[in-house]
C-alpha cells in the first residue's frame, strides 16, 4: 500500500488530551480563533506549577513567527509555551510516511533558527513544520479549505456535512491517497439504523441527528426509561459539541432530550470485527474526559471527530500498513480514567 506524506489524510491531526501523548520532534497545531499555529516540539516537561497534572505541560517549540490573521513577517524562532490541554486546542499531526527520525526533525528545525521566513503566505508556519517533517512544502489545511469552499459553492451546507462526498471529491482531485480513501469510505459508509423503537439505541452508540439544520453526531451516555408509556420518543442523555451562542465557543456538554421514533435519528453501527471499538463503558468514560472542552475545529475536531474518537480505537481511525504506524498509535491511545 502506497502512502503519501502530502495526502491530506496521511498527515492527520489528532487531539492531544495528555502530556505523555506528545513526543519530541512532533508537529503540533495550536488552533486559534483566526489562524492555527504550527510548530515542532523540541522538549516536553511537566508544568512546574502543577507537575503531577498530565493535562498540563511546559513545551519548547520552534515555529515561524506569525502576527494577527496569520500574516507572516519575522523569523524562525524558539519559544516556551505552557499548555493546559483541557483548555488549549492542541493537535498532533500524525504522518504515515515520515522520512526523518525525531532527532533529524529537531535538527532540521534548529538549523533554521533566526532565519527569515521564506514562505510569505498566510500558512507559512504550516509550511515550515511540514518541511521539517517531510522535506516538502505544502499545506494540508490550505488544500482542505480550498476543497471545502468548492463543495460549499456547489452543494451548500448539506455537502459540507456529507463526509462521504468530501472524501470522494478529495479522491477525484488527487488530494488523498488510495489507502486513506478506502479507509474513509469504510468509516463514512458504516451501516446505519434508524431509531424507531427504544431498544434501537444503546449506551455508547454514536447517533446522527439534525442540529441547526446540519448533520450532527453525539455519543449516547444513557438511555432513560420512559416514565409515560404514551410518550412516543426515546429519552437520551448524550455528549456532543454544542453551539452555545454566537459569542461563546462551542463546548462539549452532556444534554438530555427526547427524540422522536420516526427514523429521523440514526445509529451508526460501528461494531467488531469490522471496527476495533471501545466498550460502551469505555466510550462514555472517554466522552466524560472531554466534557467542558472548547476546542472545536471544523473538519478537524468537530462533532463527528469527537464521537469517533470516543468510540473507535486509533487503529480503526488510521490506515494500517507497517510497523511505523503501530509505533504511532501507541502515542495517541488515551487511557480511560476511572469515573
Amino acid at each position: 500500500m502506497e502512502f503519501s506524506s502530502s495526502c491530506i489524510e496521511c498527515a492527520k491531526p489528532y487531539p492531544v488530551i495528555k502530556r505523555d501523548e506528545l513526543a519530541e520532534g512532533d508537529h503540533i497545531i495550536n488552533a486559534g480563533t483566526f489562524y492555527d499555529d504550527h510548530a515542532i516540539v523540541i522538549k516536553i516537561e511537566p508544568d512546574v506549577r502543577d507537575r503531577s497534572n498530565l493535562q498540563k505541560a511546559r513545551v519548547v517549540l520552534i515555529h515561524a513567527t506569525t502576527y494577527p490573521l496569520g500574516i507572516s513577517i519575522g523569523t524562525i524562532r524558539q519559544t516556551v509555551d505552557y499548555f493546559d490541554f483541557k483548555r488549549c486546542n492542541i493537535m498532533i499531526v500524525k504522518y504515515f510516511n515520515r522520512p526523518f527520525t525525531s532527532e533529524e526533525i529537531i535538527h532540521r528545525a534548529k538549523i533554521q533558527l533566526g532565519m527569515p521566513i521564506i514562505f510569505p503566505f498566510m500558512n507559512s508556519c504550516e509550511y515550515f513544520a511540514t518541511h521539517c517533517v517531510t522535506n516538502k512544502i505544502f499545506s494540508v489545511q490550505g488544500r482542505k479549505w480550498n476543497m471545502n469552499l468548492k463543495i460549499f459553492f456547489f452543494h451548500g451546507l448539506d455537502g459540507l456535512s456529507d463526509e462521504k462526498l468530501r472524501n470522494q471529491v478529495a479522491h477525484e482531485r488527487e488530494l488523498i491517497c488510495k489507502p486513506c480513501f478506502e479507509r474513509n469510505n469504510e468509516l463514512f459508509g458504516v451501516k446505519k439504523k434508524a431509531i424507531r423503537k427504544e431498544y434501537d439505541v444503546h449506551e455508547g452508540d454514536i447517533i446522527t441527528f439534525s442540529y441547526w439544520k446540519i448533520h450532527h453526531d453525539a455519543i449516547v451516555m444513557k438511555v432513560h426509561e420512559n416514565q409515560t408509556r404514551n410518550m412516543k420518543g426515546v429519552d437520551l442523555t448524550f455528549a456532543h459539541y454544542a453551539f452555545c451562542g454566537p459569542f461563546i465557543s462551542r463546548t462539549i456538554i452532556e444534554e438530555r432530550k427526547t427524540f422522536p421514533l420516526d427514523g429521523s435519528v440514526i445509529v451508526n453501527l460501528y461494531k467488531s470485527p469490522q471496527f476495533n471499538v471501545y466498550s460502551p463503558t469505555e466510550t462514555t468514560a472517554r466522552a466524560k474526559m472531554r466534557i467542558g472542552e472548547q476546542n472545536f475545529a471544523l473538519f478537524l475536531n468537530d462533532s463527528c471527530n469527537f464521537a469517533r474518537w470516543c468510540k473507535l480505537k486509533p487503529e480503526s481511525l488510521f490506515p494500517v500498513n507497517k510497523s511505523r504506524f503501530e509505533k504511532n498509535v501507541k502515542n495517541i491511545a488515551v487511557n480511560v480514567i476511572d469515573t
